[in-house]
């Protein structure tokens, strides 16, 4: 997802270096600085370090789960190199990169609402945990995104989840957490030094698949959020946040939020719809020029991400799609127009 990014950075201020896998989208261009090119991802996280070193960067930015699962662990890069490029303020906070059973805990222990939950070896304790908790239960793989989730209502349905997620290359302990009824939201943060600068609440109205990333969001106003943004300041002193972050929680029926996700790096939605990564980008820039935490009216309405919607529904400007795409950022634009049509609005868009 590093194509969306840098022209949301640029614009809060700063000058931009991309360490990266070969892409044919990615470019140098007025809002980036230089592309470094590495096959694959432990390459790029040794290259990253090293110009972390050489150049003492104000901000990095990961953007990818497999990225923060080698940072979270300890097998692969020495711990002052891992908390050079990890998004958090300092390197204890690391172990909960990466790994939704330490997540979990961290999020126990910043004293924010979240589902009850066991840590599980096995189907046996998973079953056990499930029995303690209560019907119906999420299993959720330790270290997985969307596909390695599972819901499940009894015993048999719990057997039949463990064996679907631990028989599709992810191997345990998993969480097994008490699954609350109510719509799920996303609040997607932007931390600095542990406290929330910019935030954004939206309900997920559409999903690419079930557990997986959203389509179709409804960004709400301030006098909806109800206390989240307490508790989102909650969790970025808890957690030891810095940059972009992915905050899940579902809302029950009194209003209160749930929180059992932060993915502590950027979505496709800053860079991926225009209205969100404006406001990104003026929220930092203020926090960074005076130090301001803004209290302007928030982000509301209906937005679509225009790369996850088929080709049809873009061209027909389903969801008012058209006003939220970053047509400047022809990194964005580009790869979702096929054919010869896009070799000559690469032509218009770079010139």
């Amino acid at each position: 997802m590093t194509w969306h990014l840098p022209p949301v950075i640029h614009a809060a201020g700063f000058d931009v270096d991309v360490v990266t896998m070969p892409s044919i989208y990615l470019r140098v261009r007025r809002y980036v600085d230089r592309v470094i090119l590495r096959p694959d991802p432990l390459s790029m996280l040794l290259a990253a370090a090293q110009q972390a070193r050489q150049r003492s960067y104000d901000w990095v930015v990961v953007t990818d789960d497999g990225a923060l699962a080698i940072l979270g662990s300890d097998e692969f890069l020495p711990l002052a190199d891992r908390f050079r490029l990890a998004p958090v303020v300092g390197p204890e906070y690391l172990s909960h990169l990466g790994s939704k059973a330490q997540l979990s805990q961290w999020l126990e222990a910043s004293g924010v609402v979240t589902p009850d939950f066991r840590v599980c070896a096995d189907l046996s304790q998973a079953r056990g945990a499930a029995q303690d908790i209560g019907y119906p239960v999420v299993l959720k793989a330790d270290r997985s995104g969307g596909f390695g989730v599972r819901v499940a209502a009894d015993d048999r349905a719990l057997a039949q989840a463990w064996s679907e997620v631990f028989s599709g290359g992810h191997v345990p302990p998993a969480v097994v957490q008490r699954f609350v009824p109510g719509p799920t939201f996303d609040l997607s943060t932007l931390f600095w030094n542990g406290t929330p600068v910019s935030i954004t609440v939206a309900q997920t109205l559409r999903y690419q698949h079930r557990y997986g990333p959203s389509v179709v969001r409804r960004y709400l106003p301030r006098a909806q959020w109800g206390d989240a943004a307490a508790d989102l300041a909650g969790i970025g002193k808890g957690l030891g946040l810095q940059g972009f972050s992915n905050v899940s929680a579902i809302r029950d029926a009194a209003g209160r939020f749930h929180f059992f996700e932060v993915d502590a790096r950027p979505s496709q939605w800053p860079g991926g719809c225009h209205q969100v990564g404006a406001r990104v980008a003026m929220d930092l820039a203020a926090h960074l020029r005076d130090g301001s935490v803004s209290d302007d009216e928030a982000l509301q309405g209906d937005f679509a991400l225009f790369r996850r919607l088929s080709k049809r529904e873009v061209l027909t400007d389903q969801y008012g799609v058209w006003r939220s795409i970053p047509w400047r950022n022809p990194d964005a634009v580009l790869p979702v127009i096929p054919g010869s049509l896009s070799r000559v609005a690469r032509r218009s868009l770079s010139a």
